[in-house]
């Protein structure tokens, strides 16, 4: 997405990795991200299809995103084997 919750989380205390199949939608949220002194790993992928490891990551946090995927169950199975148990 273009990286609209990125103000609401702590500068410096989180590490951010943003995904879209949409590279024009990460280019936004890579603007946001730098103005709210991020400094995101950026992506362009598939939700249904993630390119990382079975619990990667802490948390997974999608806004919006479910709506428009062609199959939401299936990006949250992969949200939840990216995420740590």
């Amino acid at each position: 997405g273009t990286g609209r919750n990125l103000d609401y989380y702590a500068k410096g205390k989180v590490d951010l990795t943003l995904v879209d199949v949409s590279d024009q939608m990460l280019e936004v949220a890579k603007g946001k991200a730098a103005e709210a002194g991020h400094n995101p790993l950026i992506l362009v992928a598939d939700t249904q299809q993630l390119p990382f490891q079975d619990s990667t990551f802490d948390n997974v946090v999608d806004t919006f995103g479910l709506c428009s995927i062609e199959d939401p169950a299936l990006a949250l199975r992969e949200m939840q084997r990216v995420c740590k148990p």
